[in-house]
C-alpha cells in the first residue's frame, strides 16, 4: 500500500484465465464510486489494478474489490449457464400472450 498525499493507493493482480475482462471491467465500474480505478495489462492474462481511495478513509481497497470481482463472475457463469432456459420461457410466455391475443 503506498500514500499519495492524504490518498491511500493498493495494487494487486487480476489473472484473466479466472476472471473474464468483462466482469473485471463491471467491477471496475461498481467500485469506482469508492475508489479511483487504475487497469494496467502486465501480461497476455494478468491486469494490475491499482485502487486509490479519495479520501484518507480506508476501505479495505483490495479485499472488497475481489469480493465484488467474485460476485459478479458468478453472476455471469449463472447468467451463461440458465441463458437457454429464460430464453425458452420467454418465449412461452410470448407464445401464451399471442395465444390469448387470438381469442
Amino acid at each position: 500500500m503506498e500514500t499519495e498525499g492524504a490518498r491511500k493507493s493498493e495494487s494487486f493482480s487480476i489473472d484473466l484465465r479466472l476472471y473474464p475482462l468483462a466482469v473485471v471491467h463491471k467491477a471496475v465500474h461498481a467500485f469506482s464510486c469508492l475508489a479511483d480505478c487504475d487497469l494496467r495489462q502486465v501480461g497476455e492474462y494478468e491486469l494490475t489494478v491499482t485502487l486509490t481511495q479519495f479520501n484518507g478513509d480506508s476501505v479495505q481497497g483490495a479485499v472488497s474489490f475481489r469480493r465484488l470481482l467474485v460476485d459478479l463472475a458468478v453472476q455471469a457463469q449463472i447468467n451463461e449457464e440458465t441463458s437457454v432456459i429464460r430464453q425458452a420461457l420467454v418465449l412461452a410466455a410470448m407464445n401464451e400472450t399471442l395465444r390469448r391475443g387470438e381469442r
